[in-house]
């Protein structure tokens, strides 16, 4: 992805902020559709052959509903499937500018692999509406009859291989996105050999917290849909009707039984750079959430009654919005350092186009005397810790150290948190130059 990088101009801290907010968004429309799109055709695939093996035509019924349901139209697959897994390739490009982070191989071959699978996703939804026209016309013995008969096999065909290739495209393709975004708020592994990121125990439970989440919320808009939308939807077959309800309800209840137990497990894996208080509120908010679910999925099943579907609907949905604000907390938390990199290299690239670069000469020393030295040394503790020990983990690196003088965060947790010294970008370049080169000495 390095020609999408030498697109990008350097990015404002406001302008990244902005990108931060807007991430989010694009995540609340990509992340529920994409669920329910695995979640549906995995129980739609499943119950058609039950269907077709047993000769079970309430089995079949549910299959073509549940793929109807979350698939709804062509125009939400594009709009709420292939253009935000494009958007987020985009809105990454500029978060991770010149980080030389996995992150946006990984969402590019997601979305490659996604979009492939959106479309095989309707292909298996119209052929199977298809087949289900054809198999109701009646036989004859007429040669016109076979022509349709192939035809109709053929049909058939098309529909299982489509259904079959979709679901294990977008399995890899979320697997990707899954570990595209872990990564993201991992910095710490962005050094290691991507193979090794892509197998390691921390993705893989964050992708397993994923499917709990898309099994969930897919029983969820299923009982949704037929029970409260618009009144529900008048079944004739109750046999239909008690099937619907009883396999709605044992998916969602068996699918959200594992996410507290995932987003614990997940929250081990959080770099301490990514985790914040907001993160854990979120987190909190989404246990309380799936708790509320639990008691409403009891007394669903206690009474009989689908009238509690909406609130369940609305309670998972509120669950995954909180952990979908949890994830880009966390990420926004994990490149804090990296948009302060990018800052500076904002106000620099601004200064070019002004003619104001080296206008103005400013002195590092000065700066460290009237700001710095009242809390560092290079050579011992004072309030902070020593130079000395401090500055060589950047390398050498004036723009990391400046974007850290920006915008400091607290790595020592045997120190107090570093206050922002108020400095214009210029002058923490200056001072970061100065430390690294006295270090140096």
């Amino acid at each position: 992805m390095d020609f999408l990088d030498k697109l990008v101009l350097p990015q404002s801290a406001e302008h990244l902020e902005l990108l931060n907010y807007l991430l989010a968004l694009i995540l609340f429309l990509y992340i529920p559709f994409i669920s329910i799109l695995i979640g549906g055709l995995f129980i739609s695939l499943f119950y058609k052959k039950k269907g077709l093996d047993d000769c079970n035509g309430v089995c079949y019924k549910f299959s073509k509903d549940v793929i109807d349901i979350v698939t709804v139209n062509k125009s939400m697959g594009i709009v709420l499937g292939m253009l935000p897994s494009l958007t987020l390739i985009l809105l990454f490009v500029q978060i991770l500018h010149t980080s030389k982070s996995p992150v946006l191989s990984l969402l590019a071959a997601s979305a490659f692999f996604n979009i492939i699978g959106i479309i095989l996703v309707y292909t298996y939804k119209y052929s199977l509406g298809f087949y289900t026209i054809l198999s109701n016309i009646p036989s004859t013995k007429d040669d016109d009859y076979d022509e349709f008969k192939k035809y109709k096999e053929g049909n058939k065909r098309v529909n299982t291989k489509s259904g079959i290739y979709a679901i294990v495209l977008l399995l890899i393709g979320t697997y990707l996105f899954t570990a595209g975004l872990s990564l993201a708020y991992m910095p710490n592994l962005w050094d290691v050999q991507l193979i090794l990121n892509l197998f390691s125990w921390k993705i893989v439970v964050h992708y397993l917290q994923f499917i709990a989440v898309a099994f969930t919320l897919t029983g969820a808009i299923v009982m949704f849909v037929h029970f409260y939308w618009e009144g529900g939807r008048k079944q004739e077959n109750t046999l239909l009707t008690n099937f619907i309800r009883s396999k709605a309800l044992k998916v969602t209840f068996i699918a959200s039984l594992f996410i507290p137990i995932l987003i614990l497990v997940n929250l081990v894996s959080v770099p301490k750079t990514s985790f914040s208080s907001s993160t854990f509120t979120y987190i909190i908010i989404a246990l309380i959430l799936i708790f509320i679910a639990y008691q409403i999925l009891y007394a669903m099943t206690k009474e009989h009654s689908m009238q509690y579907s909406g609130a369940l609907f609305f309670v998972i949905l509120f669950t995954i919005i909180s952990l979908i604000l949890k994830d880009q907390m966390m990420v926004a938390n994990a490149t804090q350092l990296q948009r302060a990199v990018m800052d500076v290299q904002f106000q620099k690239y601004l200064a070019d186009l002004r003619g104001t670069e080296g206008a103005a000469v400013v002195s590092g020393q000065e700066i460290y005397q009237v700001r710095c030295s009242s809390c560092h040394a290079f050579d011992k503790k004072v309030v902070g810790p020593p130079y000395n020990e401090t500055v060589p983990k950047y390398n050498g690196n004036v723009d990391k150290l400046s974007a850290f003088i920006l915008s400091p965060t607290q790595n020592n947790p045997g120190y107090p948190p570093m206050p922002n010294p108020g400095l214009k970008p210029n002058e923490a370049k200056a001072v970061a130059k100065y430390l690294i080169e006295n270090v140096k000495k």
